[in-house]
Formats: C-alpha cells, structure tokens, sequence
C-alpha cells in the first residue's frame, strides 16, 4: 500500500517503527493496539515501574493477563512472605489463591478491597489489574475508591457480561479509570503506560 500510494516516500518499516520510538511515538501494530495503547497512555497515570498485580474473581482471567504480561514488557513479581500473612488474616475465602495473580473466586467487591487494601503497605506491584471475570457489584464504586488511595495505579479489565458489566464500566470511564475489554488488551495498555513512562525519564536523564 505506501509502494503504491506514496511510493517516494516508502522505506523499511523496522527503521521507521524504530525511529519512531526513538523520539518518543509509541507504535501501534493495529488498530487494535491504537485504542488499547491511547486508553493506556490517556488514563493511568505514570507508572513507578512495570510490576503488576492481577487480583481476579477467577485463575482464567489472572492466566490471560499473566500469558501477556513479557510480551509487553510488565512482570507479574512473587508476593513477599509477609504480605502474603496480611492477606492470610483479612478473611478470605479458603479456596482463594494466595499469589500473583491473586485469585479470590468470589465476585464480591468486598474481598477485592479487602485484598488490595491489605497488600498496599507492602508495595507489592506498581500498577493493580482489577480483572473482572464475572459481574461484581459494586465494581465502579470500588474502583473510584482504590484509584484515590491506593499507591499503585490502577486498571480494569472487564468481561464478566450482563448490565453490572455494562453499567460498571460506563460509570468507571466517567470517572476516568481505563477499562478494557479483556486481560490481554489491559496489559498491553499497561505497558504503553510503562513504555513512555520509562521513555520520560531517560530524556531527563539525558
């Protein structure tokens, strides 16, 4: 397509991408990436780095997010043995998997704030992925309250299905908090968010 529309302008892409991130762009395969990467970009604040807690009310969803997580340059790091006794002492179900990624099997919005209120003192990941695998009531509500007093930032992916989902995801994109369609597409997200974060601080490094 660029040989035959704009052929003398045409070039290796590898070189073009690759300039391209030199001077700051980040590069989006598709589209997509486009919408996943600017949500990233537009709507969490500058990570400290690319650590990430994935607490889900169900493993698939911390499996999807963990599958993606190098692709895009994030690490899913091992809880520290104290903070995993926090957790061990908030009441959680005993079927929950104690680890990153963090499994509640429960959809109540009260373990998720429980858990993350309970790990935020340890410092445990610089952004938290809210990954909704079913409807959570309450999830918006939830959401406003961790983005306002938690330490890490934090995004959602949410696909539970039915109206808690939609309407939880409307009223989370009004109070600006990025909301993606799955746990893939949130992490790509993430390490847009990363990417330039890093990409900022090594200019002032320069």
């Amino acid at each position: 397509s660029a040989a035959s529309h704009t052929g003398a302008l045409a070039s290796d892409y590898g070189v073009f991408s690759s300039a391209c991130r030199q001077n700051g762009a980040f590069v989006a395969e598709d589209l997509e990436s486009l919408y996943d990467s600017a949500k990233g970009l537009a709507l969490i604040p500058p990570p400290r780095g690319n650590r990430v807690l994935s607490v889900s009310s169900s493993g698939g969803a911390g499996t999807l997010a963990a599958d993606r997580a190098e692709a895009w340059g994030l690490e899913m790091p091992v809880m520290p043995e104290e903070a995993l006794a926090a957790l061990k002492g908030v009441g959680l179900s005993p079927l929950a998997k104690l680890s990153n990624k963090l499994d509640l099997v429960s959809i109540a919005a009260g373990d998720f704030r429980k858990a993350i209120l309970a790990l935020d003192p340890f410092d445990v990941a610089d952004t938290v992925l809210l990954n909704f695998g079913d409807p959570v009531a309450g999830s918006a509500e939830l959401a406003r309250e961790l983005s306002g007093s938690i330490r890490a930032r934090l995004a959602v992916a949410y696909f539970g299905g039915g109206e808690e989902e939609k309407q939880g995801r409307m009223e989370m994109h009004r109070a600006g908090i990025p909301v993606f369609p799955t746990p893939e597409r949130a992490m790509r997200g993430i390490g847009a968010a990363v990417w330039c974060t890093r990409y900022r601080r090594r200019r002032e490094l320069a």
